[in-house]
């Protein structure tokens, strides 16, 4: 008669619940989302206006999650881009409004440099899905001709016409530069050259020449260190 290993068995059931374990989490973040507007609903949503987060709502998802088998922190770190870079999302932050905890509890206000960014990457993102969906239109009926672009009248500078329309972004602000004899250290308020402007962050990795910073969203942001200024 055969006899069996009790290691064996033991290491078998283990990876067999490891799987199981794995087969469970979330992996889309629409699903994450979805999980996470149940778990702490005056936080999260999945449509209508959403709410502008904490700054660091990360860790405490995180710590509050702790031993949750359906999440994963990598899938909640995607998740939580994809969500803080939403229309819907972006549109909330506007000067002065409330930042709320995972408990929906008031935690900061927009400061006016984080609502200029969520302006402008709203306005970028807006652009790139209608310059898109002309593409495909245009490929949809390759036979039309493409609209003529009315010819560039030639303003002088200086005139009225000139001068900045209402409602365009306002010129980047001057920034500062970093003194380089000062250590990046993990903690450290930087500027942070992301898109066309800089965008104040929080320095929270130090890799080589790579670092990760966070945004004031709480959106978290993988880069080079000669992207500091």
């Amino acid at each position: 008669m055969q006899q069996t290993n009790p290691e064996n068995e033991n290491a078998v059931t283990t990876v067999e619940q490891t799987q199981e374990t794995e087969s469970q989490k979330l992996k889309a973040p629409q699903e994450v989302i979805a999980y996470l507007a149940e778990l702490f609903p005056n936080c999260f949503s999945v449509k209508g206006d959403a709410k502008p987060l904490k700054v660091g709502i990360f860790q405490d998802i995180a710590e509050r999650i702790d031993g949750d088998d359906k999440l994963s922190r990598t899938v909640l770190r995607s998740a939580l881009r994809k969500y803080t870079s939403s229309w819907r999302y972006l549109a909330s932050v506007k000067e002065g409004a409330k930042r709320v905890d995972i408990d929906g509890n008031e935690a900061g206000t927009i400061e006016a440099e984080h609502a200029e960014h969520a302006a402008n990457s709203l306005a970028e993102s807006k652009q790139k899905v209608a310059e898109k969906r002309k593409q495909q239109r245009k490929n949809a009926d390759p036979k039309k001709p493409a609209a003529k672009k009315a010819p560039r009248k030639n303003i002088k500078p200086g005139s009225s016409k000139a001068a900045r329309k209402p409602g365009t972004a306002k010129p980047a602000a001057k920034v500062e530069k970093r003194d380089p004899s000062i250590p990046l250290t993990v903690g450290m308020k930087v500027n942070v050259l992301l898109g066309n402007s800089p965008l104040s962050c929080t320095l929270k990795e130090i890799n080589g020449e790579d670092v990760v910073v966070e945004t004031a969203s709480g959106m978290t942001v993988k880069t080079e260190k000669k992207h500091i200024i």
